[in-house]
């Protein structure tokens, strides 16, 4: 079992290229890398001893997720993994995840199943054929508006400081604006939503309501994120405690598809440390 608990998920299996020396064996002095190259020298190391059956334990939907809330990038991350698992001699993945994984979408869990039954599957296609069986008609509305989501929120996922460790943000004035764009996003995008929900029935309508408090979640959540970024922490705690207690206000409606309570502790470490 191959469980790299400390890697980025900002590079995927597909393009490690070389792989560095790994340090020499101190007893408890232990010192996990990021980097998943770093990772997978390890397994490189272990597998010159071992030649049986080995797979992946991986945590791309434990807590990483969380930072990339339109779930776009880390579902390329997620596809990239699955179809490169042959290539780096693993035989499957096994996901340690929390079980709510589909607000804003189910897009990461497609991916993993279709890229583990099928490493050459296309990723375009499937991620197309999700977006039109949840999302009916207006498809292309939902999956642009959780692109341009994951583009806003990337300096949060692209930074590799722990996720739940106490850490604070070290944004430039170009990431706090980036950052600031989801409340455009969700002007130019939630009427529309709205829309959707009400003229669809069954799954679609359901998956447009998620979406709909996405749109709600993420305008608090990024205010406070830019806020925290600028130094104005009384801002920024209080639009976090607005994302909180939204979050917690409408729990009872998308409890199914969003986990709570892991939401409010990943970000607690950067909110409330």
């Amino acid at each position: 079992m191959f469980a790299p608990i400390t890697r980025s998920y900002t590079e995927g299996f597909g393009g490690l290229g070389e792989l560095p020396d790994i340090p020499p064996y101190e007893r408890n002095q232990g010192d996990f890398p990021i980097s998943l190259a770093g990772n997978v020298a390890f397994l490189d190391a272990w597998q010159a001893a071992f030649d049986g059956d080995t797979f992946d334990f991986d945590y791309h939907l434990m807590w990483r997720h969380f930072r990339d809330p339109g779930y776009m990038r880390i579902s390329e991350i997620v596809a990239e993994d699955m179809a490169a698992l042959p290539g780096i001699g693993l035989n499957g993945n096994v996901s340690c995840q929390i079980q709510r994984v589909y607000l804003p979408s189910s897009l990461p869990m497609i991916l993993m199943g279709r890229l583990l039954w099928d490493g050459n599957a296309s990723i375009e296609e499937t991620t197309t054929d999700y977006f039109a069986a949840a999302f009916g008609e207006a498809a292309e509305l939902a999956r642009g508006d959780l692109e341009q989501i994951s583009d806003c929120f990337a300096p949060l996922y692209e930074d590799d400081s722990g996720i739940l460790d106490e850490h604070r943000l070290s944004f430039d004035e170009v990431e706090i604006e980036r950052v600031e764009t989801v409340s455009a996003v969700v002007e130019n995008v939630e009427e529309r939503i709205t829309k959707q929900r009400e003229a669809t029935n069954g799954p679609q309508s359901r998956s447009w309501t998620y979406l709909y408090h996405h749109t709600q979640l993420v305008t608090q959540l990024s205010a406070a994120l830019a806020a925290l970024g600028r130094g104005d922490e009384a801002r920024a705690g209080a639009r976090w405690g607005d994302a909180k207690a939204y979050a917690q206000e409408h729990e009872e409606e998308i409890h199914h598809a969003f986990d709570v309570f892991e939401f409010v502790r990943v970000y607690r470490s950067t909110f409330e440390p």
